[in-house]
């Protein structure tokens, strides 16, 4: 249930853990990309290890390896992590265009 809050000042609060919270999110997040830029493949075994518990010894995976997992999984769930992707790339492209002079 969604509490219902009628007292401005504990609304006022609640913004500002919500938006400190998303500072705190956007911080962890800078900080992750940054290390991935500086560090490369270290850091994202690094981070593979620290949220993942595992860190495989190779990133890539080759065609036969792909292809397999596409066959492996619904085409609804294909399509997807297409979309997810496409989206991901989108939202990358335009963060970079705005940090750029």
């Amino acid at each position: 249930m969604i509490p219902i809050v009628r007292d401005a000042a504990r609304q006022t609060i609640r913004f500002r853990a919500g938006n400190s919270r998303r500072e705190d999110i956007r911080r962890s997040v800078d900080e992750i990309l940054t290390a991935v830029r500086e560090r490369g493949d270290s850091a994202v075994r690094e981070y593979s290890q620290r949220f993942d518990g595992a860190c495989p010894e190779d990133f890539e995976l080759d065609r036969k390896c792909l292809e397999e997992a596409a066959q492996a999984v619904s085409a609804s769930l294909l399509e997807t992590l297409r979309t997810a992707a496409d989206n991901i790339a989108d939202i990358t492209a335009r963060r970079y265009a705005e940090a750029l002079p």
